[in-house]
């Protein structure tokens, strides 16, 4: 077996399943062991080769695979995803296994635009006629909280729901509630190119739990557990909160675009408790209270060190 074989696993958990070889090893002892790129995704890391077999089943898709792969450098994904993404063609269940072997390629990187953010960010500014004439996935993209009347407009322009229902701000810091990043929605791993019309801004840990998944092929339950951050009804009962329990509203919405913005070293199992807090109250009294906790062990940090 070399580098660039389909393979099929013969044993274990994940026994039927397919792959691509991406790097043979060979160890003192003279075994063999393979890392595997998975066709459903993930890679299966230094397992023995006797675990695999060449999988001559999937020849054929693999060579289709190839094929728009290397006719279409220029293109950002395949022809089916493409029409998927505006609108224009459902992919069907029964498509699933064919397409996710097609579309496992491990393309080249390219540089990201580096005014691509700035675009998605903006993307709604554009009126309907330049939208279309643009020929991009605007649906996809950051949209703007249309409700929650009470907030004020400089406020909310900050923020924006991301394809998710994740809420992120222009203004967020790395790891912070609202921060989020570049995603790729082919994904990179499978040939994906970084151009405009393959990108859009997500929450950072949406993207994380995303990882290479088609969105065709998502479950119903994959696509609800990539609601990962703050949902636009969490969002606008805490602007509820400070309207109904601030004097200086200015001050509250200060205080809350600082807990949502600003890294507080926020690890991601924060994030699962953050999903059980509806109220506008519970949330502001978590979210508060891991604040101020965070800045205080800042602060006696900064203490002992000029001690």
């Amino acid at each position: 077996m070399e580098v660039g074989d389909f393979v099929k696993k013969k044993r274990g958990k994940d026994q039927g399943m397919t792959g691509r070889i991406q790097e043979v090893l060979i160890s003192e002892t003279g075994e063999i062991k393979l890392i595997v790129n998975r066709t459903a995704g993930g890679v299966w890391k230094k397992q023995s080769a006797s675990n695999f077999e060449k999988s001559d089943a999937v020849c054929e898709i693999a060579n289709e695979a190839m094929a728009w792969f290397h006719v279409n450098k220029s293109q950002a994904f395949p022809d089916e995803f493409r029409l998927w993404i505006h609108g224009l063609q459902k992919i069907e269940p029964d498509d699933k296994k064919r397409y996710e072997s097609i579309w496992f390629i491990l393309g080249k990187y390219d540089r990201e635009e580096a005014s691509t953010i700035e675009f998605c960010w903006n993307a709604t500014k554009l009126d309907e006629k330049d939208q279309k004439a643009a020929h991009l996935p605007f649906h996809l993209y950051p949209q703007e909280i249309l409700d929650g009347h009470w907030i004020p407009r400089e406020f909310c322009e900050r923020f924006k729901v991301d394809m998710w229902n994740n809420i992120i701000s222009r203004d967020s810091v790395r790891k912070s509630l609202c921060y989020f990043e570049l995603d790729h929605l082919f994904p990179r791993s499978r040939g994906g190119k970084t151009l405009r019309e393959n990108l859009t801004i997500i929450h950072w840990t949406a993207n994380r739990k995303k990882s290479d998944k088609l969105i065709p092929f998502l479950s119903k339950k994959e696509v609800t557990d990539l609601q990962t951050g703050l949902s636009l009804d969490q969002f606008l009962s805490l602007t509820k909160y400070v309207e109904e329990n601030f004097d200086d509203r200015a001050e509250g919405y200060e205080k809350l675009k600082m807990m949502l913005t600003e890294d507080f070293e926020w690890p991601q199992n924060v994030f699962c408790k953050l999903k059980r807090l509806t109220t506008g109250r519970d949330l502001w009294m978590y979210m508060s209270t891991r604040s101020e906790q965070h800045m205080r062990m800042k602060q006696e940090k900064t203490t002992k060190r000029q001690m």
